[in-house]
């Protein structure tokens, strides 16, 4: 995060980086866990819906008015699936975002978090 801040926020100093990068983390609910790896097949680091809001992290950074998000649930369980849709939907509320985002098979509690929605139906030949 902070590298991401040195490319994103030059005209900030590094305090004022540090600060800025310390308050998303928080928000993110990514403190805990700051100064974890992110982690790979051969080492254990984030958990799934952490890797999910550290990328959302690293998109915030910037201070956008548009996020797209593309499968933001895949591979995650209905749990976790729900927790980081949940979190989407206070985060987009808080920031003022606009978030456009693709989901397959949503189950139907997540289908009804989204405030409007653009379905499509594609049926493979067999």
């Amino acid at each position: 995060m902070n590298y991401a801040a040195q490319l994103y926020l030059p005209g900030l100093s590094h305090a004022e980086r540090r600060v800025h990068v310390d308050e998303l983390l928080s928000r993110m609910g990514l403190g805990d866990c700051a100064d974890t790896r992110v982690g790979n097949a051969t080492i254990r680091g984030l958990s799934g819906g952490q890797k999910r809001r550290l990328s959302l992290a690293l998109a915030l950074i910037k201070k956008p008015s548009v996020i797209f998000l593309d499968e933001p649930t895949s591979g995650l369980d209905a749990a976790a699936a729900m927790n980081i849709m949940t979190f989407i939907k206070e985060l987009a509320a808080e920031e003022n975002l606009i978030v456009c985002a693709t989901i397959h098979q949503p189950s139907t509690t997540i289908y009804n978090m989204f405030d409007q929605v653009y379905a499509t139906y594609c049926i493979a030949n067999s």
